[in-house]
């Protein structure tokens, strides 16, 4: 880059672009760039310079704008109608966590959402107020929290009773769940109160409250203390498989889980070489929700090796999806982390551990205490495809283990892998059949997804009694 710039202005160079769009793109990274490059947002902590762990959030209380600029591998309609809907599902209360403890503008500042299939002049903010792109707002939500009061020594004794070494959304809800019927509960005292979380000074004690501060945002926990239905079926969920749950469950409710092919938005068409369908039939679309459901277990490979084996058009479309649902989930998450900094000022900040808020699955491995928060880091959908070999594989059962580890070499141990996700799909069933039954008739979306997950299922126990593969205990 050094050498290009030598070589002739910046002016020069801009105009080979060939279209207008790509140098106002071009001028807007630049002068960002130039920004953050003169004037480096840190946080000075002791001897130590942290940058800041999130920045998406004040940006866009600063700017007034939400841009999602990043292009999925695979645009779809329902990739941009999540993206709508992440606002007033996620956006909102994250916002809201962080503007309540700043001045009253914040609190009240609108947003504006841009994002990469809007023009270059609504994104350049160059558009007029009555555009159609204009619309797509938001505000921060100032909520009433819950009394959350988490303390070193309750945290230690919470974790006795439940055998447990680890604080996660297992961990909290079932502390809750203990904690609900008590009068003297400790955990939640006088809720009616108009007053803040309060936290030891441990890291645990923090982690737990980041925990139920965000199983409180996202609707596993009401305003007024209660467990909702989504919580009641999530806390009896493993743990090795309680986030993976946790993703489905979240994306069930914005109604964007199911066996339907996806839909290409206008103006542009799938490549006509995938081969993609427009329509499926019953079988087409039970392969499809059973791989696209246990593509959110990870996969296990070998060391740092990268996948050498099939990709999938439809795995790699749902998984954009997933992408910008974690992504909101982890925002909530570091929301919620500075909501309690900002309340409690930045001594807490001192008990957080070198890659704390790390989505990286290798610099997960070189920082294991990291596990400490919410990982939500972003899934692969590897296991989607192995899912999809062996619901399709015809050759004799005693072959397959040794065939998939030909096909797959770069995986661990592919059967046991199998067999996890296998167990996750169990698992989401239950919670499913969990459910209360409803005459809503807004709840016929539900039920259809119900009769899908059944099919699916007929599908899957068949290929498992040929194979002889069926769930690991977890």
């Amino acid at each position: 880059a050094v050498y290009i710039i030598k070589q002739a202005p910046l002016i020069n160079w801009m105009q080979t672009f060939p279209t207008e769009d790509m140098k106002n793109d071009h001028v807007d990274g630049y002068c960002i760039c130039k920004v953050l490059v003169q004037n480096s947002p840190v946080l000075h902590v002791r001897d130590h310079i942290e940058g800041h762990p999130l920045a998406k959030l004040p940006q866009a209380l600063a700017k007034g704008e939400w841009m999602d600029k990043s292009q999925p591998l695979v645009d779809t309609v329902e990739f941009r109608t999540l993206l709508e809907d992440l606002p007033d599902v996620y956006r909102k209360h994250a916002l809201g966590l962080i503007a309540q403890h700043l001045h009253q503008g914040f609190q009240t500042k609108t947003i504006m959402c841009k994002a990469f299939y809007d023009s270059s002049t609504f994104r350049q903010g160059l558009s007029g107020e009555g555009s159609s792109e204009s619309t797509r707002s938001f505000q921060p939500c100032i909520t009433k929290w819950l009394r959350w009061r988490v303390t070193k020594d309750a945290v230690e004794a919470e974790m006795r009773r439940q055998n447990v070494t680890k604080v996660d959304f297992r961990f909290c809800l079932n502390w809750h769940a203990n904690e609900w019927d008590r009068n003297d509960s400790e955990l939640m005292p006088n809720n009616d109160q108009d007053s803040a979380p309060t936290v030891s000074n441990d890291l645990n004690s923090l982690c737990a409250l980041v925990h139920l501060m965000v199983l409180e945002q996202s609707g596993y926990i009401t305003q007024s203390g209660e467990m909702t239905h989504f919580g009641n079926v999530l806390k009896d969920s493993p743990s090795l498989t309680l986030e993976p749950c946790m993703v489905a469950l979240e994306m069930m409710k914005l109604g964007v889980l199911s066996g339907d092919p996806f839909e290409a938005p206008p103006g542009r068409p799938f490549p006509p070489q995938v081969d993609y369908p427009e329509h499926a039939d019953d079988r087409t679309k039970a392969v499809m929700l059973l791989t696209r459901v246990m593509s959110l277990v990870p996969m296990n490979l070998k060391g740092d090796e990268m996948w050498n084996a099939d990709v999938d058009f439809d795995l790699t479309a749902f998984h954009s999806l997933v992408r910008i649902l974690k992504r909101a989930l982890r925002q909530l998450v570091e929301a919620s982390l500075a909501s309690v900094l900002l309340k409690e000022g930045l001594t807490l900040w001192r008990l957080l551990p070198p890659g704390f808020m790390c989505a990286d699955a290798c610099e997960r491995r070189r920082a294991p205490v990291a596990r400490s928060a919410p990982d939500l880091h972003v899934a692969t959908g590897l296991l989607g495809i192995v899912v999809r070999y062996f619901l399709k594989y015809t050759g004799p059962p005693g072959n397959f283990a040794q065939d998939v580890a030909q096909k797959f070499p770069c995986c661990v141990d592919v059967v046991p892998d199998l067999q996890v996700a296998f167990a996750f799909w169990k698992d989401l069933r239950r919670c499913l059949d969990a459910f209360p039954k409803t005459q809503d008739p807004d709840a016929e979306d539900s039920q259809q997804f119900v009769e899908e997950m059944t099919m699916a299922n007929e599908v899957l126990e068949a290929q498992q009694r040929r194979l002889g593969i069926f769930p690991a205990e977890v």
